[in-house]
């Protein structure tokens, strides 16, 4: 069992508690709830806090009329107050309506206690109130579950999720990040209502799978629910070994949930999740280069360097994943890796960029049009083959010499 910071107290980051004493001095009953009384639990950092209150919006507008406080959600109660340069947002009391669309709300009431405004949110663990005045409620036993690594719905799990498919995600997200088992019937109600995630947008899909992705317990929650991930994306039969090996880069992860894809075939996944370009083009890239041969001399490496530029070490890094580290394969790669290090660490010329010369030089020698970039990739080339020094002069010297006038053999085939 985890021990918990406090079990009859609890810190309140100092906006927050001021929130809740002028609505308290005010005469209504505040609260800090939900993930910040639950990370504050757990003894992990906590930047957003959320306040809820027995004040109606009008009521909380009022006692921060000397703030800056924004009516961010009116219609839902909710008020955000910029208190010592923090935000926080302070809702009133409520419960909600019939998930008609099984997303949102059709409508909210305002509720009467804090108790019945805790009975509509998604897990105990998040169900968990806190004042300095009234102590600790926890009607569902969150802390117990906290204290146990517990994800367990408040109430029915198949009620919760068919009201909000997106709690789907969050509960796989949460065990990813957090570490915590998700309890046996709160996972059946995961695969129940599986059919909706359908129901959620590609984007919200998108930010919940990086998050689990890129947390510490991704490996071992992606082996355990790839089935359920499956009705959103085609997980790789090796992805949670593959994320065991590989650091918390959104492209790798994600290159390692889609490893069994053909590269186009990933892009048009995450195509459909509306990811941004750049990690579209970067896994696309990643799966590519494992059907390239491996660089066998320092040239080619140089070549490989200037051809991937900042991807080449996820380059190297994703290819090792699939191979133990005592195998051939990843001792070849792990050479390549220390002699990428030698390479840039000596400022090796692997581009046209980094050339003593560039197309200005060439135009003042009357090249023109197409000639200077033909003739810049030949003084490339024989740069990165050692048959020219990274010299100005040098380079200069042999612009119209046959040494670089003519097409190398990379060019010829």
């Amino acid at each position: 069992m985890r021990s918990l910071s406090s079990k009859d107290t609890m810190l309140i980051q100092p906006p927050a508690a001021r929130a809740c004493a002028l609505l308290e001095g005010a005469g209504h009953a505040a609260f800090v709830v939900g993930g910040c009384v639950r990370d504050t639990l757990m003894g992990r950092p906590c930047h957003d806090w959320d306040v809820a209150t027995s004040a109606l919006p009008d009521e909380t507008m009022r006692v921060f009329r000397g703030c800056r406080a924004i009516a961010t959600g009116l219609r839902h109660g909710t008020v955000t107050v910029l208190l010592d340069g923090e935000p926080i947002e302070i809702t009133t009391f409520r419960t909600e309506g019939s998930y008609s669309d099984g997303r949102h709300p059709d409508g909210v009431r305002f509720a009467a206690s804090i108790e019945e405004d805790l009975s509509r949110r998604d897990f105990t663990m998040n169900a968990v109130a806190y004042s300095a005045r009234a102590g600790f409620v926890d009607p569902f036993g969150g802390r117990e579950d906290i204290a146990r690594g517990v994800i367990r719905c408040v109430g029915d799990a198949q009620t919760r999720f068919s009201e909000d498919g997106l709690r789907i995600l969050r509960a796989v997200r949460f065990a990813s990040q957090l570490g915590f088992d998700v309890g046996r019937g709160t996972e059946e109600g995961l695969y129940r209502c599986a059919g909706m995630l359908e129901r959620i947008s590609a984007e919200r899909k998108a930010s919940e799978l990086e998050k689990l992705l890129c947390a510490p317990f991704a490996a071992q929650t992606v082996g355990r629910f790839a089935p359920l991930l499956r009705t959103v994306l085609p997980v790789s039969a090796n992805a949670a070994a593959l994320l065991s090996r590989l650091p918390a880069s959104r492209t790798l992860r994600f290159a390692a949930l889609l490893s069994d894809c053909a590269p186009q075939d990933a892009q048009d996944v995450l195509r459909g999740l509306k990811t941004d370009k750049k990690l579209l083009t970067a896994v696309g890239t990643l799966l590519s280069a494992c059907a390239e041969p491996l660089p066998e001399t320092v040239p080619d490496l140089r070549r490989a360097i200037g051809r991937y530029g900042a991807l080449w070490e996820d380059v190297l890094a994703f290819r090792a994943a699939f191979f133990d580290e005592k195998s051939p394969p990843y001792r070849s790669i792990a050479a390549i890796r220390r002699e990428t290090e030698a390479v840039l660490a000596r400022n090796d010329c692997c581009t046209a960029a980094a050339l003593a010369i560039g197309g200005n030089d060439l135009r003042g020698l009357g090249l023109a049009g197409p000639e200077v970039g033909r003739t810049l990739r030949r003084l490339l080339d024989a740069v990165i083959d050692g048959r020219l020094p990274n010299e100005r002069k040098a380079l200069l010297d042999v612009v119209n010499t046959t040494s670089v006038g003519q097409p190398t053999s990379n060019e010829k085939r």
